[in-house]
């Protein structure tokens, strides 16, 4: 190996080193979700794509011998998950789609019934929709250990982690000692109706953020399919890139096609509102 190549190697080394401690903060920083298993599964995520990444680099790395090209698969990789969000806006649709049927549910138990909250909490738990039934089932399990209403409805807050769910357990916090069973059917009627809206919202943006998530695939599948090509047929055009100066001189395309990809997602981000429900916040709270 000459002393060339010795420093190309050494350059992608202290890249992905560079990128395996950058994506270890990023597994150890706290997020914003307050649902611990949220923050599992975030960390998990984040390991994976970390060992992901430093393969599919060191692959590059041994096909082109070229460092920047190595670096750039890495930060790809590992930026994938929030680049492409389609698979998450799914998720969480399915999950306002389980709050809105719940509250409908709540709302209709509460129709023509003598139940209170606690018993309509409880008994809808016993039919909740599959994609909160852990959260419900946990809340059931807490008033039936004799947890108070008010500290059982914020760890379902926190657990169902959504907006939504914070303007129905701040309703229902309220409604609990100042509403009748009349009253608190309209609470739900209405909470289910904001649910819904929320949720044909959504919708429309996810629609209009696929159509962005379908321009940024294609940008990456031509550069790929520009590289790959011209490595097999025209490989002898890329030699001046094989050099140190080269490699300096790649980042100015691949910074352009960075550059491009992140105004994409940009137009295609979808900012949730924030959580306003918290065991703190109600602490402050209380008299």
């Amino acid at each position: 190996m000459n002393a060339t190549m010795r420093l190309l190697v050494a350059v992608a080394a202290g890249l992905a080193a560079g990128a395996a401690v950058w994506c270890a903060a990023e597994s150890t920083r706290p997020r914003s979700a307050s649902n611990p298993l949220a923050r599992r599964r975030s960390q998990l995520a984040t390991g994976n794509a970390l060992v992901v990444a430093i393969v599919a680099g060191m692959v590059v790395l041994l096909v082109t011998r070229w460092p920047v090209a190595a670096a750039g698969t890495i930060a790809l990789v590992v930026v994938w998950p929030r680049l492409f969000a389609g698979k998450s806006a799914t998720v969480e649709r399915r999950r306002l789609d389980g709050i809105a049927k719940w509250l409908e549910d709540l709302r209709d138990l509460q129709l023509g019934s003598n139940l209170d909250l606690v018993e309509a909490l409880t008994e809808s738990a016993k039919r909740a929709p599959t994609v909160i039934e852990t959260e419900l089932g946990r809340l059931a399990g807490r008033l039936g250990h004799h947890m108070p209403l008010r500290d059982a409805l914020v760890h379902l807050a926190d657990e169902l982690d959504h907006p939504v769910s914070d303007t129905a357990v701040a309703s229902m916090l309220f409604a609990a000692g100042h509403a009748s069973g009349s009253a608190l059917q309209d609470t739900f009627a209405q909470l289910a109706v904001t649910a819904r809206d929320e949720l044909t919202a959504r919708d429309r943006i996810d629609r209009l953020r696929a159509n962005f998530e379908r321009s940024m695939r294609r940008m990456l599948a031509i550069l790929g399919g520009l590289v790959g090509y011209m490595i097999v047929v025209a490989s002898e055009t890329l030699e001046p890139y094989r050099s140190p100066v080269g490699q300096l001189w790649l980042l100015v395309p691949l910074s352009i096609w960075a550059l491009s990809l992140v105004w994409l997602r940009n137009l295609s981000r979808y900012e949730r509102a924030g959580r306003f429900v918290s065991r703190e916040a109600l602490a402050e709270a209380r008299p």
